[in-house]
């Protein structure tokens, strides 16, 4: 049996020169463009994800791809929808209710 290795022992073998989150996040800055043109173009995040992660242009898991897009891409929706905001009244148009009661409006 393999004699057990202290914490200490673990940690100095470990490499730590690359944090995992800054390359995920230099890969899709590298790759940003092309990701937004396929969102813009109606391509499913899933697909993309697939085709980048098949070619070797990415490493991250699927969860991370789709937080980066959220974060960091607009997608056609969000940008149709924030381009056209609606105004509004002051006043609601319609009915109104008011909560307190009129004591001659009892029967």
């Amino acid at each position: 049996m393999p004699a057990r290795k202290s914490l200490l022992d673990l940690l100095k073998e470990e490499d730590f020169s690359a944090d995992k989150n800054q390359k995920n996040l230099a890969e899709f800055i590298a790759e940003k463009n092309e990701i937004q043109e396929a969102l813009d173009a109606y391509w499913a995040v899933r697909n993309v994800w697939k085709v980048l992660t098949k070619a070797g242009r990415i490493t991250m898991p699927y969860s991370t791809f789709c937080r980066l897009v959220r974060t960091r891409i607009k997608t056609p929706k969000e940008a149709a929808k924030n381009d056209t905001k609606p105004s509004r009244s002051p006043k609601p148009d319609g009915f109104t209710h008011n909560a307190t009661h009129n004591p001659t409006d009892l029967i």
